[in-house]
């Protein structure tokens, strides 16, 4: 389109001088050579963008480095896109302003590149700014074939790795107002961003709040004065404005959502915040972290014991890896004293998971559980230990009871495995033997510490207290 030709060549324009600009800076710092061949490429480059370009002169170039095929458009965008990579990774960013010229000039349909390979020179050249930054980006998105959402997200990361709240403000009001220009707007994309916004409100009023919670403790002398309080008191209106509108909206709003409460909780507004974060989950009940942002909540200010087991519980069937597992088994051991059936699968499942392989509070409960049930001969949760042991002990034996230890592996946990197998009589398969090899390895020390670790696991348990204490 005709946009889209001058968007180019003020891409072109823009381009060159970030490259007169490096050329100029006697002092700019020396650049890493690249691996690429670049003298031997340099006079083909020329030939490209020369204005009167018929033929590659080839017989000035190894034949193994430049193919044929340059003689046709297509070779020729496919030669300089092959060489703008390899200046990436040599970081030769002179050189690569000058690719993208010939990619940009040469009119090849190479937008997603231009924009890609343009950012990552305006990423590390020391002369590039915010303001550059942004002219380059809004030109790229009148470009035929560049995504347009790509294109925003590379300028809004580009301004958060250097803090540029200002430039990103200005940014998200362009893009409300021409969205709110358009005949088929939509309100939840609007709501977004001024959640956007909210989030930037929400840095800016930060460290306000850390400097009002100085001046009421001891560090009175550093605190915010009545002025940036008050300050802070409008950015967080603003910003909570800004958030409330998305709860209209079904969504994985979870990033507006916890800034939400945060500073809601700040200003003492608890039942306002449980009010949000309960209408919240109405709106999106598959949705895991709004089951965990109520729970933890709820915990966090000791609020409705029952209907907090009742959400945990949630949380457990929805996400059986979840380390808030532990925390559901260990209330039901409050309750009734032991464990139960269904505790011991819930903390099999739990451990079962890659990441909680390792747990050492997972496996101190299985422990203490298989101690306790032994000791108080409660065959019921025996007989629920053993045969759990025989549905899964075809892979359990490699995953979790592997001979060979690993280095970087927990002694504790080694401890607790092996504790298990002999207070329930299970063949190890040499288990517990590794395990006392490898704990022998160790200096005397660690070691009394560890067989002290090994003398708790086999006590009676104490019936008032949780069995990971």
């Amino acid at each position: 389109t005709k946009s889209g030709f001058y968007s180019k060549l003020l891409v072109i324009m823009h381009l060159t001088s970030i490259c007169e600009c490096e050329a100029q800076d006697s002092q700019a710092p020396v650049r890493p050579a690249s691996s690429a061949p670049w003298k031997q490429w340099k006079p083909v480059l020329d030939d490209l963008t020369a204005p009167s370009y018929t033929t590659v002169k080839l017989s000035t170039l190894p034949p193994a480095q430049i193919d044929q095929s340059l003689k046709k458009k297509n070779g020729r965008a496919s030669f300089l896109a092959k060489l703008a990579q390899t200046l990436c990774f040599g970081l030769k960013f002179r050189e690569l302003a000058q690719v993208l010229e010939a990619l940009t000039a040469g009119m090849y349909a190479a937008d997603q590149l231009i924009l890609k390979a343009g950012m990552l020179l305006f990423e590390n050249h020391e002369l590039s700014s915010p303001h550059r930054t942004n002219f380059f980006v809004r030109h790229c998105r009148c470009l035929g074939t560049a995504d347009k959402k790509a294109t925003a997200l590379e300028y809004i990361i580009y301004c958060l790795k250097r803090s540029e709240h200002v430039h990103l403000r200005t940014f998200f009001q362009d893009h409300l107002r021409v969205h709110r220009k358009m005949i088929r707007k939509s309100e939840r994309v609007d709501h977004i961003l001024r959640g956007y916004l909210g989030i930037l409100d929400y840095i800016e009023w930060l460290p306000l709040a850390s400097g009002q919670v100085a001046s009421e403790g001891e560090n009175a002398e550093e605190g915010a004065t009545g002025a940036e309080a008050y300050h802070g008191l409008t950015i967080a209106a603003r910003a909570m404005d800004n958030f409330r509108m998305l709860l209209d909206h079904e969504g994985p709003f979870d990033i507006f959502i916890i800034k939400l409460i945060h500073m809601l909780e700040f200003y003492g507004h608890l039942d306002k915040a449980e009010s949000v974060l309960e209408e919240y989950l109405d709106k999106n009940p598959e949705n895991l972290n709004a089951h965990i942002y109520l729970y933890t909540f709820l915990k966090r200010h000791n609020l409705r014991a029952e209907e907090r087991i009742d959400v945990l519980h949630k949380i457990c069937g929805m996400d059986p890896s979840n380390a808030l597992v532990l925390d559901y088994i260990d209330y039901i051991y409050s309750l009734e004293g032991s464990g139960s059936a269904e505790s011991v699968r819930m903390v099999a499942d739990f451990l079962d998971s890659f990441d909680n392989k390792d747990s050492l509070e997972g496996w101190t409960w299985l422990c203490r559980t298989a101690v306790q049930a032994v000791h108080r001969k409660e065959k019921q949760l025996l007989a629920c230990l053993k045969q759990l042991w025989k549905e899964r002990r075809g892979y359990w034996r490699p995953y979790h009871f592997n001979v060979r230890l690993q280095p970087t592996g927990c002694p504790e946990v080694w401890i607790c495995k092996a504790t298990l197998l002999r207070v329930l009589k299970l063949d190890d398969r040499g288990y517990v033997s590794s395990v006392e090899e490898k704990l022998a390895e160790l200096g005397a020390d660690t070691v009394d510490a560890y067989n002290t670790f090994a003398e708790k696991m086999l006590q009676r348990p104490d019936s008032e207290s949780t069995l990971m204490d």
